[in-house]
């Protein structure tokens, strides 16, 4: 098996935000992080409208961004801390739309580790210094210059370790054009680690430290370190030099503080928090995030609380010297990633769940009513200030970006009768939760209107084979009547369709290939291609009430909840089961799922009984597989007799599975939280036949292997998406068209795998992949390979994405690349959108 991976809807969750000048022009941008998506946006100063210019995967994970300007310039370059174990530093070229990658620097292995840099990015507000900085131990700072004929310079790395210390942000401190100072939020681990009677870790208190890069000496040094009472949990950055009086501000649990070198002392507030709140009032209050607005005349701070409140934070100064920190309730909006100040006049706030939102500042709340807190107000240790949450008055919102994160769980089905199926997702968290229903394609033309003699209770439509393209009957059911209408050039009425015209309808559809089934109350007709008509009568004075029909199946459920059912046998005749089921309650509905392709019916009717209740009961000796958090799958098989369920088949590797799907018979597809979706298959000579043994133990343990069961099932698909797969469903997404499996992710995106059909196909975008991986090597420095092989090698998939950026090379890279393949740049186009059109859209 050969499948190809493509991206139907990317990621719409945003990680990380920010903001500056990336085109070179006056005009203000944003660039998001949607994990492994590097995506340039243009709010229109004028409408308000947000628009996206440029969108790159980068086939690694984002673990950082910031924007930086050298000193003088006018463009804002973008830094890119990620997995890749390197540090890449980009420019947008407007003329060209696209990143262009001005340095990579490498300095450690790849993927997400505790000591690898590249989790934490700080810059010199002055655009001198750059400090990548890891979880644990390594902090690396590079100089960034410009050359005689003005381009970036960068310097080899200097280091600022310092082991056993745990990192928890870092920034940035503006000292104007002294030399470049970095502070840390640390945590010396050392003395906790020797200590076994657990004494150092209780009292083990987190640091403020201060690197500064001294540029005469080319060296980083630690200036300063101070221990906090409070654990902080982010930093703020104090504007400096002319602007202000430097410093930064601690962002801890129930407090913000000011700190500074030299004479100044400690200026600390508590965090107000809402009166009459209904979350436990005992529980800590922290800042989540925060922006910063500065202009020549002067400064402010919007710092967002974990309830979504926000507070305008100004800082009063004497001489230089901070007296006083000042906080006023501004708005509340959804809880934030990152929020972003533009100098046109927009606050943009990238949510944690839910819809993102571009407002207008209306008012900066310096004339309302709304009190104002102050570090300076006398307050008891412990007590805090009290403030009112109230609509929006400061931000008007202007424009909302779709955000589908995250997807929890998905369901594809034609429910608005489209031919083209919809996904049915279930998004977001809480009271701000949503179904929302995705579609693809043009609007329906009305073809003809006809006019109805009464109000009917029921509509389907028929096909009068399973060829055929469009169907051949619109089956209307009135309480005592039933009307057939042909479709043709025109919708009219006939009455040699074979259907009664007597009796209202339950159901009709096409059984097998070409006969029709019509349930009706006192029985069921079975119309065959020759117009030969076969009835079933309900037994005595009992009438059906309910059914449930397939291509192959009929059940139906006669008054008292007795449950009658009906297969349809290769000749094509429809058999009534001996066996009747009695439900202890009346049937108040049922539903048979389709038969899955090559098989010969669908093994679970599910029961819905008058007494609330589901029953779900086996049509077929069910086999079945079951997915655990651990140890991936399970082949089970249920013995009647002893009421067991044996385990004769699982896999050889440990999963932590979110979600699995049946693919057939023998198949299983399955995701894990890591991001990795696999597809396993029973050997052919795999047995489930386990009644040799009767006890079951046997299965179990004395013919086991690898401490699982005696038979392994074999690994046919490895594949890393990037994204926690949380739904996975085989399906047919247009009409027409050949089965895939869709997925949808934590960070709302959508995508597809779908299989070749032929060698030629596979070979012509094995090798186009391949060049690929040379030609365009991914963006942020990630070796392609490696990604998409994170934690398991990748086995049996192209990547489609990395294939579709085919068409955002060069030309003469285009060209080079396709006489490779001895084909022309259209002609590999082409190859590309017909593999598209023929899945997906």
């Amino acid at each position: 098996m050969f499948l190809y991976n493509l991206t139907l809807q990317r990621a719409t969750g945003i990680t990380h935000a920010i903001h500056g000048n990336f085109s070179g022009t006056k005009q203000q941008e944003i660039v998001v992080s949607r994990g492994k998506i590097l995506e340039l946006l243009r709010p229109d100063a004028n409408t308000g409208k947000v628009h996206t210019l440029l969108t790159m995967e980068v086939f690694g994970i984002i673990r950082s961004l910031m924007a930086f300007r050298l000193t003088g310039g006018t463009k804002d370059y973008i830094v890119v801390g990620s997995d890749s174990g390197r540090i890449v530093i980009l420019e947008y070229q407007p003329s060209k739309n696209m990143f262009e990658k001005v340095h990579q620097e490498t300095f450690g292995k790849s993927g997400c580790r505790r000591i690898v840099p590249g989790q934490f990015l700080a810059v010199d507000p002055k655009g001198r210094a750059v400090m990548i900085g890891a979880i644990e131990k390594q902090k690396l700072v590079y100089i960034l210059n410009r050359d005689a004929a003005a381009r970036l310079t960068i310097s080899s790395p200097l280091e600022a370790h310092k082991a056993n210390t745990l990192v928890y942000h870092v920034v940035g401190v503006d000292v104007g054009f002294e030399n470049p100072m970095f502070a840390c939020l640390e945590m010396d681990y050392e003395e906790a680690d020797n200590d076994p009677t657990g004494e150092a870790a209780a009292n083990t208190q987190q640091t403020l430290t201060f690197y500064e890069l001294d540029l005469g000496l080319n060296h980083v040094v630690r200036k300063y370190s101070e221990a906090l009472e409070e654990h902080g949990n982010f930093l703020i950055t104090v504007p400096g030099g002319s602007d202000g009086p430097s410093g930064v501000l601690i962002c801890s649990e129930n407090y913000i503080t000011y700190k500074n070198f030299g004479d100044q002392p400690d200026i600390r507030c508590p965090i107000p928090r809402r009166r009459n709140d209904l979350d436990d009032p005992e529980r800590g209050m922290i800042f989540v995030c925060s922006a910063t607005h500065k202009t020549k005349s002067m400064f402010f701070f919007l710092a967002q609380t974990e309830q979504g409140d926000i507070f305008k934070v100004t800082l009063e100064t004497d001489e230089e010297m901070v007296t006083e920190i000042r906080m006023k309730y501004f708005d509340t909006v959804p809880v934030a990633t990152a929020m972003c100040v533009l100098k046109t006049g927009f606050l943009f706030v990238s949510s944690e769940f839910g819809n993102h939102y571009l407002y207008q500042i209306a008012h900066l709340g310096d004339d309302d009513d709304e009190p104002e807190f102050s570090s300076a107000m006398p307050l008891e240790e412990g007590d805090t200030f009290f403030f009112q949450p109230r609509p929006l008055k400061n931000l008007v919102l202007v424009d909302e970006q779709e955000n589908l994160s995250p997807i929890m769980s998905c369901q594809i089905a034609d429910l608005a009768n489209e031919d083209t199926p919809q996904l049915y997702v279930a998004c977001g968290r809480g009271p701000r939760s949503t179904l929302r229903v995705l579609r693809h394609g043009l609007e329906v033309s009305e073809m003809a209107v006809s006019e109805l003699p009464g109000n009917p209770n029921a509509v389907w439509t028929v096909r009068r084979h399973i060829e055929d393209e469009f169907d051949a009957y619109i089956i209307v059911s009135f309480v005592n009547a039933t009307l057939v209408l042909s479709i043709g050039e025109t919708v009219e009425e006939v009455t040699d369709s074979g259907f009664l015209g007597t009796t209202p309808t339950l159901s009709c559809s096409l059984l097998g290939e070409d006969a029709l089934v019509q349930v009706y109350p006192d029985g069921i007709r079975h119309i065959r291609a020759d117009k030969r008509v076969n009835e079933w009568k309900t037994p005595g004075k009992k009438t059906i009430v309910r059914c449930a029909v397939n291509q192959r199946q009929v059940v139906i459920a006669l008054t008292g909840g007795e449950l009658v059912y009906f297969e349809m046998d290769p000749s094509g005749q429809l058999n009534e089961y001996t066996e009747r089921k009695e439900m202890s309650a009346d049937v108040v509905c049922m539903s048979l799922a389709n038969v899955p392709p090559g098989e010969q019916r669908s093994r679970f009717l599910a029961v819905g009984l008058v007494d609330n209740t589901v029953r779900i009961i086996s049509l077929d000796p069910s086999r079945v597989v079951v997915s655990d958090i651990q140890e991936s799958l399970f082949w089970v098989r249920y013995k009647r007799n002893e009421n067991q369920l044996i385990i004769f088949a699982d896999d050889t590797h440990p999963r932590w599975v979110t979600t699995a799907c049946l693919l057939d018979y023998d198949t299983m597809a399955s995701a894990d939280k890591f991001g990795n979706i696999s597809i396993v298959r029973l050997p052919p000579n795999t047995s489930d036949d386990v009644d040799e043994d009767p006890t079951g133990n046997k299965a179990l343990w004395d013919r086991g292997l690898l401490n699982g069961a005696s038979q392994k099932a074999e690994v046919i698909v490895n594949y890393h998406i990037g994204e926690t797969v949380l739904s996975l469903q085989k399906t047919t997404l247009i009409p027409g068209g050949s089965e895939s499996l869709v997925y949808t992710t934590l960070s709302g995106g959508i995508g597809i795998l779908v299989p070749f059909t032929s060698h030629e196909d596979h070979d012509f975008f094995q090798h186009l992949e391949m060049h690929m991986r040379s030609e365009f090597p991914p963006l942020c420095g990630r070796d392609h390979l490696s990604f998409r092989s994170y934690y398991f090698p990748v086995k049996n998939v192209i990547d489609g994405d990395l294939c579709e950026q085919f068409n955002s090379m060069d030309p003469h890279k285009q060209k080079s690349v396709a006489e490779e393949l001895d084909r022309t740049p259209p002609e590999v186009s082409k190859k590309l959108e017909d593999i598209r059109t023929r899945y997906a859209f």
